[in-house]
C-alpha cells in the first residue's frame, strides 16, 4: 500500500471495530504525519454514522484540542450530512479532505480557526509543530 493511502484493520477480528492511520497529503501542514483513527461501527449503522475517535494530537480548527485522547472531531459527514448510503471509505476519505481542507466556520479548537483567518503563518508552524512532535508513529 503506498504510504499516502490509509491504512485500516479489524481490532481483534471484529468487523464493527476498526483502527488505521491516515497520513497527512501532501502540500497540507500535515504532510508527513501519521494519524491515529478509530472507528466503531454500531447497531444503528447504517442508519446513524459510526463513532470515530481521533487519537493523534494536531493542531486543527475542527478536532478538539487537549491533552486526552480520542479528539471530537467536527465534520458534517459525521452528523446533520450523515445519509445511509455513506460508507466507511466515504468517511475515512472525508477525514483525509479535512486535513487540506480545514473549516475554520465550524470549529472545536477556536484558537486554530482565529489562526487560520488571522495568522496564517502561525497556524502553518504550529501545525507543523504538532505533525513533527505527536504525528510520528502509528499504532
Amino acid at each position: 500500500m503506498r504510504k499516502e493511502e490509509p491504512n485500516f484493520h479489524s481490532v481483534d477480528g471484529k468487523l464493527t471495530h476498526w483502527r488505521g492511520v491516515i497520513y497527512g497529503p501532501a502540500g497540507s501542514p500535515y504532510e508527513g504525519g501519521m494519524f491515529k483513527l478509530e472507528l466503531k461501527i454500531t447497531r444503528s449503522f447504517p442508519f446513524e454514522p459510526p463513532e470515530v475517535f481521533w487519537h493523534t494530537r494536531i493542531w486543527h480548527p475542527n478536532i478538539a484540542f487537549g491533552d486526552k485522547s480520542p479528539f471530537s472531531i467536527c465534520i458534517a459527514i459525521l452528523g446533520r450530512e450523515w445519509r445511509p448510503q455513506t460508507n466507511i471509505v466515504g468517511i475515512i476519505e472525508s477525514l483525509r479532505t479535512l486535513l487540506t481542507n480545514p473549516n475554520p466556520d465550524s470549529p472545536l479548537n477556536s484558537e486554530a480557526a482565529y489562526q487560520i483567518r488571522r495568522e496564517p503563518a502561525k497556524f502553518l508552524e504550529r501545525a507543523k509543530d504538532f505533525v513533527s512532535n505527536y504525528a510520528n508513529k502509528g499504532w
